[in-house]
């Protein structure tokens, strides 16, 4: 069996297990992806002297059922009107207590993003 991956080709034999480390590498994801895969159940791995492999087998139920779609979810995109709701406030709330949020503390990260939701207001010359 020949199997390929974003940058390697390698002949794969059946009862071969790599390192999860090497297989994230080829594959292009991080720890984190992988340990949410893994406690999802969506990635069977096994432990060598206290390390991670995936055998062959484990690779290619993996590759089967993410190819079939098994592991498919919408993507989660706020809208600017839940953003805001998120947030507590609507633009027009902020604009009435000059864009300070109302005395409501906001996080630097929540600031930026109800700033960046919420045009800035043209001043009349």
């Amino acid at each position: 069996m020949r199997v390929e991956t974003n940058s390697a080709k390698y002949q794969a034999n059946p009862a071969a297990v790599i390192s999860l480390q090497k297989w994230m590498e080829q594959v292009g994801v991080t720890a984190c992806t992988v340990w949410r895969w893994r406690k999802r159940g969506w990635l069977k791995t096994v432990n060598i002297a206290g390390r991670q492999y995936l055998t062959q087998t484990a690779i290619e139920e993996f590759h089967r059922r993410a190819v079939a779609g098994e592991f498919a979810q919408e993507p989660k995109v706020p809208s600017r009107k839940e953003a805001m709701n998120q947030l507590g406030e609507t633009c027009e709330e902020r604009e009435s207590h000059g864009g300070g949020g109302g005395g409501q503390i906001l996080s630097v990260p929540a600031a930026k993003m109800a700033a960046s939701l919420c045009p800035a207001p043209v001043p009349d010359h």
